[in-house]
């Protein structure tokens, strides 16, 4: 899928100032392109780039860049997991939603010694995406993953129950069943799958 292009075509030795966590398009000298979010150089000084969807790095080589450009940047959204005062999920934003489909969340180590401990390794995930052009950036539907979520809390509440689970799980069940009468409503109306209100 090709994204709208933000910004300027900048020369390579530029890419050394540009911030990580940004999501840029890479133009090497062979003509070949590859988008993701930057994620700094390693020590042999390829350039590091994530893939959209997916926690897969790659190290492409710096001295054969001929053009890069912003697309789009990744931002912290202001959530935080309680206890804990880290801001841990980000959001790729865009200039349609103001950024609704990639997250990018760090992953946890459980609480330890009184407090939430977190690494700096990161998931992607990545929701479905319709663009205004018809096209399709491939992804997650939200039922999917409080469905995930849903089977997840059921097995922890068989082990350890709890009036909070409980909770926890008539939420979940409220989520889906809004998701369908949504979708239902979508249908009547003839408006499923399309970017109408």
């Amino acid at each position: 899928m090709e994204k709208k292009q933000v910004g300027v075509w900048r020369l390579p030795a530029d890419l050394t100032e540009c911030r990580q966590g940004v999501e840029i398009v890479l133009v090497f000298n062979n003509r070949e392109q590859y988008q993701g979010i930057f994620r700094g150089f390693n020590i042999e000084k390829e350039i590091i780039l994530q893939a959209n969807g997916s926690g897969l790095k790659i190290g492409l080589p710096s001295a054969s860049l001929y053009v890069w450009c912003i697309v789009d940047e990744v931002k912290p959204i202001d959530a935080r997991v309680y206890p804990s005062e880290e801001q841990t999920i980000s959001v790729v934003e865009d200039e349609t939603y103001g950024g609704a489909h990639c997250y990018i969340i760090r992953e946890c180590l459980g609480f330890v010694d009184g407090k939430t401990q977190y690494t700096d390794t990161e998931q992607v995930v990545q929701f479905v995406r319709k663009n205004d052009d018809g096209s399709i950036v491939p992804g997650l539907q939200s039922e999917q993953l409080v469905l995930a979520l849903l089977d997840r809390h059921e097995k922890l509440n068989a082990r350890f129950p709890s009036e909070q689970n409980a909770k926890m799980l008539a939420g979940l069940r409220m989520f889906l069943d809004a998701c369908e009468e949504r979708v239902k409503n979508r249908m009547e109306r003839g408006v499923m799958g399309e970017l109408k209100k």
